[in-house]
C-alpha cells in the first residue's frame, strides 16, 4: 500500500486511537460516550474521510498528511495537496482557493495539532479523559496518557498538551 492510500488509513488508525483514547472517561461518574457517526469516504478525495465531510471539519485533524502529495522536487521530498472542495468556506459560502497552500512543502515543524472528538465539548470534558494539561506537560511521559504525539521515525513520544480552543 503506497501514497494516499497508506495516509489514508494510518490517518483512520490515528484519529480512532485518539477519539477511544479521550472518549473513555477517567472517573466512574463520567457522562456516557457518545456515539460515533458512521464514516463517510464520499468525499475522500477531497476531505479527510475521518472528520465529517461536507462540514467546517472537513480539513480535522489538521496538520494531516493525508493532505500532501510526493514531490521529489520539494526539499522535503511532499507538497501540500488541498483541493478546493475541501478548503473552509468565505462568508459567501465559496472555498478558499487551495492553489496557494499547494506551493508548500509541507507543513511547518510548530504548528497546533488540531482535531473534533465527538463528546469534547468542554474544558471539564478535556479534564475527565486524564489528559495532559499545559500547566503538567511533564505528564506525557506517563504511560496512560490518553493523547500521545510519536515520532514516526523514532518511535519516542513527543511532548503534548491537550486543551480546547
Amino acid at each position: 500500500m503506497e501514497g494516499r492510500g497508506k495516509r489514508i488509513l494510518l490517518s483512520l488508525l490515528v484519529a480512532v486511537a485518539m477519539a477511544a483514547a479521550i472518549a473513555v472517561p477517567a472517573t466512574a461518574g463520567a457522562k456516557p460516550k457518545p456515539e460515533l457517526p458512521p464514516v463517510d469516504t464520499s468525499q475522500a478525495g477531497a476531505c479527510d474521510f475521518i472528520a465529517q465531510p461536507h462540514s467546517p471539519l472537513c480539513m480535522l485533524p489538521f496538520p494531516n498528511d493525508y493532505f500532501t502529495r510526493s514531490d521529489p522536487s520539494s526539499p522535503t521530498g511532499r507538497r501540500i495537496d488541498f483541493e478546493n472542495a475541501g478548503m473552509p468556506t468565505n462568508v459567501f459560502g465559496q472555498p478558499i482557493q487551495a492553489a496557494p497552500y499547494n506551493a508548500a512543502d509541507g507543513f511547518s515543524q510548530g504548528a497546533t495539532i488540531l482535531l473534533k472528538v465527538p463528546g469534547i465539548e468542554t474544558p471539564a470534558d478535556v479534564r475527565a479523559t486524564g489528559a495532559v494539561p499545559i500547566e503538567h506537560i511533564g505528564r506525557y511521559r506517563r504511560p496512560n496518557a490518553p493523547v500521545v504525539v510519536i515520532d514516526a521515525e523514532s518511535g519516542r513520544r513527543w511532548p503534548i498538551w491537550v486543551e480546547i480552543d
